[in-house]
């Protein structure tokens, strides 16, 4: 994204964006936004899922399933953070491991 955030999307995705790549939000209140996006990320990305398990082709099939486990991990698929997602870790060791 270019210049400054000027729409209430563009925060979203700002925030979305940030979060998937393990980028650190430092305030509070973009934090509970951030929370807020991805309860209605995940809802919304189930729903798609199941949708598209009624009768669409293989390949939307398979970045819904995609989709819905990033958002569920809030992690992409192909991230070097994968560490992140396991119980009881934190942040620094993830980080420790990439070095």
């Amino acid at each position: 994204m270019e210049g400054k955030i000027k729409s209430k999307d563009m925060k979203v995705n700002c925030l979305l964006q940030a979060a998937l790549g393990s980028l650190p939000v430092q305030e509070f209140s973009l934090n509970q936004d951030t929370q807020k996006i991805f309860r209605s990320a995940s809802r919304l990305s189930k729903c798609l899922l199941e949708l598209k398990m009624l009768g669409a082709g293989f390949q939307s099939l398979l970045n819904s399933v995609l989709l819905h486990k990033c958002i569920q991990a809030r992690l992409w698929e192909n991230s070097k953070h994968v560490a992140r997602q396991l119980d009881k870790i934190g942040t620094l060791l993830p980080k420790s491991l990439l070095e």
